[in-house]
């Protein structure tokens, strides 16, 4: 009789599979672990660590045992720690290729855990734009109320009076040399009184006759003529002095009020202006806003290389392939209803924070979301914490047309109350919430490369402390004591640009409130700045001013004598004893 099953043969069949399968169940569960902890530590840039990986059959399925991912920046602390993953997998399409987990589930996820050692690894330092260096260089620099020291002040700075007074002094020198030339120029007054014994003599002599009456009406005029050009040369010049004395006297009337000038500038440049405190907020939060912000943007970056699978091959996408005759290959047929290589449809977390355990579920997780359609969606929420009436995290990433990408990340936080939340570590002044209530809302957006958030921040019964800051800054003490008296405020903070140039808006009805107290402060100590610059301004002009004064008395003595020339002039016109210089002799006919 034939026979139909060789036994021999089945066994041998059944032998193989069974080995197959047990070094399946054996090494598997270690190839997991081994790949999650690579690519998470490269992904990352520190030590990703999984403890065990369990291979189940029914369903077919892994369960992962406490998942440590290191924080980069603070290698000894857990960034995140998940006591317990479990998932199955899509046996159908797992022989597709394709990785299809329906459900899996996150228990007892923690953040911020210590670690027993160090999760740093030796890499490359990330590179970061010529920007984010710029503002990560910027650090909080109080302003000083303390009062410079007035001879410090006046021994690097420049007066502008004293140069004023030092080229007022030059010009009015270079004058001086200017009017003794012309001086010896112009008519003097020899010259002058000659005309008046000329004058005299044809008076006094009697010449009889017609023709002799005509020869001393002739010589008359020609002195009259050369007395009118004398006295016009003389006229013209004390026109220019007096143009010239004006125009001196001017600068010397500013020179005079530029110690008030001086002092004015002074002021200004070594003490604070009360306008110039308007936003004292960014000011002290700034860096810490920054801080927090900087490293959310690190968080995201590091999640972001996940969706690049959908930035690859756009144009020819998953396409059948017409087979090569004689090679193997692996063709990838239309499908009807496509799927990515990977997906996870449903993640079910559950985080525990100190305040209690939020529950959330993150959808649609893939590298191809082109092909599925549908963005990753998220929602985490919780009420009833220890410390926080309620509070919800939700939010997209939409990377559907990477061209066209959109991210939301959307917070409801209600009744949180913080304890020892540091607002800023400067050592001048160190800022600490002691405690106090917060309702927070936060919206934010990233649209392509643009980046957009907004954020409100409400606080009450708040308590402020700024131990341990410099006991010498009136800054410091001046910010502490009215912060002291605060007992509720808001806050709003807006962020706009991209991940790497970002501008940081940030704005609080605390504004007012520290610019009224340190703007009485500022008055104060700048009035105080004024008194003492005064009399030290005033002892390093005083000296030159004087000297200036005198010389510029000198030019009066010029004055004087132009104005005695043309009074001679005008007397050897008065002696041809006429007004009216038309006629000069009354003739006898």
């Amino acid at each position: 009789m034939k026979k139909w099953i060789r036994w021999k043969g089945l066994m041998f069949f059944f032998c193989f599979a069974v080995l197959l399968s047990l070094i399946w169940f054996v090494f598997a569960p270690v190839f997991v672990e081994r790949m999650i902890e690579k690519y998470g530590t490269d992904m990352v840039g520190a030590k990703v660590e999984l403890d065990d990986a369990d291979l189940t059959l029914s369903p077919l399925g892994f369960v992962l045992k406490r998942l440590q991912i290191t924080n980069p920046d603070e290698p000894m602390t857990n960034a995140v720690e998940i006591a317990d993953i479990g998932f199955s997998l899509d046996g159908l399409n797992l022989l597709r290729r394709k990785v299809v987990i329906d459900e899996m589930n996150l228990d007892q996820v923690q953040i911020n855990t210590h670690r027993g050692k160090s999760g740093a690894i030796r890499k490359k330092p990330r590179e970061i734009s010529d920007d984010l260096k710029k503002r990560k260089g910027k650090t909080l620099s109080l302003p000083s109320l303390k009062i410079p020291d007035v001879d410090e002040i006046l021994e690097k700075e420049n007066l502008v009076s004293l140069e004023l007074i030092r080229t007022l002094d030059s010009d009015i020198k270079a004058e001086e040399l200017k009017w003794e030339r012309i001086l010896n120029e112009i008519p003097d007054k020899e010259k002058l009184d000659e005309y008046k014994k000329r004058i005299e003599k044809i008076k006094s002599a009697k010449k009889e006759g017609v023709s002799g009456i005509l020869e001393g009406v002739s010589e008359a005029a020609e002195i009259k003529k050369d007395i009118d050009s004398d006295l016009k040369q003389i006229q013209d010049a004390h026109r220019e002095f007096e143009t010239s004395l004006a125009s001196l006297k001017k600068r010397m009337d500013e020179a005079k009020k530029a110690p008030l000038e001086d002092i004015r500038r002074l002021k200004a440049k070594y003490s604070i202006s009360p306008t110039g405190l308007g936003n004292l907020s960014r000011l002290i939060l700034g860096p810490k806003i920054g801080e927090w912000t900087d490293r959310a943007f690190f968080w995201y970056e590091k999640i972001k290389p996940a969706l690049k699978r959908a930035e690859k091959d756009k144009k020819t996408g998953h396409k059948a392939v017409k087979p090569m005759r004689g090679k193997g290959i692996n063709i990838v047929y239309k499908e009807k209803s496509p799927l990515p290589d990977f997906l996870i449809r449903d993640i079910n977390a559950s985080v525990k924070l100190k305040a209690g355990d939020i529950g959330g579920k993150i959808r649609n997780i893939t590298t191809d979301q082109d092909i599925l359609g549908i963005p990753l969606t998220f929602i985490f929420s919780g009420d009833k914490l220890k410390g926080v009436k309620s509070a919800e995290i939700k939010g997209s990433l939409d990377h559907i047309v990477p061209t066209k990408s959109k991210d939301t990340l959307n917070m409801r936080i209600k009744g949180y109350q913080l304890q020892e939340m540091t607002l800023s570590d400067h050592q001048e002044l160190p800022l600490t919430l002691k405690e106090g209530l917060m309702n927070l809302t936060l919206n934010s957006q990233l649209k392509g490369e643009a980046v957009k958030i907004k954020t409100v921040a409400n606080f009450g019964s708040v308590k402020f402390t700024t131990e341990g800051g410099r006991a010498d800054s009136l800054f410091a003490q001046t910010i502490s004591s009215t912060l002291s008296d605060i007992t509720g405020f808001s806050l709003m903070v807006d962020i706009t640009g991209t991940l790497d140039n970002y501008e940081t808006d940030i704005s609080s009805d605390l504004d007012q409130i520290m610019k009224k107290a340190v703007g009485n402060l500022v008055k104060k100590e700048s009035a105080s700045l004024e008194r003492k610059l005064r009399p030290a301004v005033y002892a390093k002009v005083n000296g030159p001013s004087d000297d200036l004064k005198l010389k510029f008395s000198h030019l009066a003595s010029i004055n004087n004598e132009l104005v005695s020339r043309l009074d001679l002039g005008k007397n050897a016109l008065d002696s041809f004893g006429a007004k009216n210089n038309s006629k000069i002799f009354k003739l006898p006919f």
